[in-house]
């Protein structure tokens, strides 16, 4: 448990904090826009240490669901039996290379780039129309957020898990997102698309909640502490001896 909550803290702290730098550079840094321009660049930085990330939890999924099925991970129709996150990438990374590693990238930065545009978009939207922008409303907007981008990316990422799935059982199947796109209606209609969709819509709204709370949390304590820090650092400052220069009695009557 402590590996996933680190990794989430470090993409969560990654994606907030390239969002947070991208909307300063604007010049109404304040804008729905600049949100949004600052949520696509955040999704597309943190897409490249994500989906190594996703690629190895959907392989070691896939494994633990064989497992139960075959009652033994050895299989001869399982490729590989991997002890963890790093052993899976290590073998994916022997056997196709840094390929291998980075399959479904592409993918991902499709769906990230314009989820988490829409995700900071829709979260700033909210909050200006909220009147009441207390803790209860901050939470509200966060979910709403959440669940608006995960109901605008679920098709691609449906088709990115299943190309990084592609290949753990038997031969690959798909040679691109549109050929799996393109398979996956051919066999399976557009209900396909939407598997899976109400429980993460679900799950969702408390998470992206509690994702929006504990960052504005953290955001203020940090703040009050550099206020605070100055403060002090300020009378620090004027109990020191008044030295004969009058430049620096003039700053302190100031």
């Amino acid at each position: 448990m402590s590996s996933p909550m680190c990794s989430l803290a470090f993409i969560n702290a990654i994606l907030f904090g390239v969002q947070g730098n991208v909307q300063r550079c604007f010049s109404d840094p304040s804008s729905i826009t600049s949100h949004m321009i600052g949520g696509a660049a955040a999704g597309a930085v943190q897409s490249v240490i994500t989906s190594p990330m996703e690629l190895a939890k959907t392989r070691m999924q896939l494994q633990g669901q064989h497992a139960v099925k075959t009652r033994f991970l050895r299989s001869t129709e399982f490729s590989h039996s991997y002890s963890g996150p790093t052993d899976c990438l290590m073998k994916l990374f022997r056997t196709e290379g840094t390929r291998g590693i980075f399959r479904g990238l592409s993918c991902t930065i499709l769906r990230d780039c314009p989820g988490f545009a829409i995700y900071f978009g829709a979260y700033e939207l909210f909050i200006r129309l909220f009147s009441n922008t207390d803790i209860c409303g901050l939470m509200i907007a966060g979910g709403l957020a959440g669940i608006i981008s995960w109901i605008s990316i679920y098709p691609l990422d449906l088709v990115k898990s299943r190309l990084q799935a592609d290949g753990t059982v038997g031969p690959h199947q798909f040679n691109g997102i549109i050929d799996c796109t393109t398979k996956t209606y051919r066999r399976e209609g557009l209900k396909a698309f939407t598997q899976g969709l109400n429980s993460t819509i679900l799950r969702a709204f408390p998470t992206n909640a509690a994702i929006f709370f504990t960052v504005s949390w953290v955001t203020k304590f940090c703040e009050n502490t550099k206020d605070k820090f100055e403060f002090s650092a300020d009378r620090n400052a004027q109990s020191l001896p008044l030295e004969e220069n009058t430049d620096r009695i003039i700053c302190f009557d100031k």
